[in-house]
C-alpha cells in the first residue's frame, strides 16, 4: 500500500529512515529530513489557522500533524513535527497552551507513527486509522486538561491576548 515504509522504500528510495539491516537505523536521510523540516514548517504556519467547532476550535495544523505521523517511519521525526511545530506555532501565535502542545500533539504523533508502522505490520491503512483515532482522544484529553488546569488569571490573559489578535488582525491600514 501507499503508507506503509516498506513499499515506499522499495518503490521511491531513501524515502524513509532505511530499514535494512546493514544500515544504523539512528540515522535519518538527507530527504526525510528535509520532508520533516517541510511539515514542520507547515504545522507552524497552519497552527494559526482554525475552525470554530462547539466547544473549542479545531486548527488546521492537526492534518500536518496526521499526515506527516502517518508518511514519516521515524518516532522523533513524527515527535519533531507535531509536538515541536506545534510548541513553536504557539510561540508565535497563541502562547499559552505552548508546553501542552508540545506533549499532547508529540504523543500525537509518536501513536500514530507507532499505530501504523509497529501496530499491524501488514495492515498500514488499519494502523494508521487505529493511531489517528488514538491520536484525536490524546489531543482532547491534552485540551481539556489544558484548560481544567488554567486558573481564572491565565483564562483572561488568555482572552485578552484573543482580543488583541482579533483587533490586529481587523486593522486595515
Amino acid at each position: 500500500c501507499f503508507i506503509c515504509g516498506k513499499c515506499i522504500y522499495e518503490f521511491e528510495g531513501n524515502f524513509m529512515v532505511t530499514t535494512n539491516q546493514s544500515a544504523n537505523r539512528n540515522t535519518v536521510s538527507t530527504k526525510t529530513l528535509c520532508v520533516t523540516a517541510l511539515f514542520l514548517a507547515l504545522n507552524i504556519v497552519l497552527s494559526s489557522f482554525g475552525l470554530p467547532v462547539p466547544g473549542g476550535r479545531l486548527y488546521l495544523n492537526d492534518i500536518v500533524i496526521c499526515t506527516a505521523a502517518i508518511l514519516l517511519e521515524n518516532y522523533w521525526c513524527s515527535f519533531a513535527v507535531a509536538g515541536i511545530g506545534s510548541f513553536l506555532g504557539d510561540l508565535f501565535f497563541y502562547p499559552t497552551p505552548m508546553f501542552v502542545s508540545l506533549v499532547t500533539h508529540g504523543l500525537q504523533g509518536i501513536v500514530i507513527s507507532y499505530c501504523t508502522y509497529k501496530m499491524f505490520n501488514k495492515r498500514c491503512f488499519k494502523g494508521a486509522l487505529i493511531g489517528v483515532l488514538i491520536g484525536a482522544v490524546i489531543m482532547v484529553v491534552g485540551s481539556i486538561a489544558c484548560k481544567s488546569g488554567m486558573t481564572a488569571r491565565e483564562r483572561r490573559l488568555m482572552s485578552d491576548y484573543e482580543q488583541v489578535r482579533k483587533d490586529f488582525a481587523g486593522h486595515k491600514n
